[in-house]
């Protein structure tokens, strides 16, 4: 029961993380091009900030998921030289 929920939260939180990040800059994009035409108006500056937080935020998750991973991959894999310290 614990292992499917985890596993369901892990698709639902990480998963995609390269399409939501394209989504996000894609949105950006669009604002931007908006403002070089004309001033943006509240709405669409309140949207901008938060494109760009949860770019910041999913940039953050996908940085400590492959951190995580390497770590991980370290302890399985070893370190190659260890022999020679030892």
């Amino acid at each position: 029961m614990l292992k499917k929920d985890l596993k369901n939260w892990n698709k639902n939180c990480f998963r995609d993380t390269n399409r939501k990040k394209q989504k996000r800059i894609e949105k950006t994009r669009e604002l931007d091009l908006i403002d070089e035409n004309r001033r943006l108006n509240v709405e669409q500056k309140k949207e901008t900030r938060e494109c760009f937080a949860q770019f910041k935020i999913i940039n953050l998750n996908q940085e400590t998921l492959e951190k995580q991973k390497a770590k991980v991959k370290w302890i399985t894999l070893g370190d190659l030289n260890s022999k020679f310290y030892h």
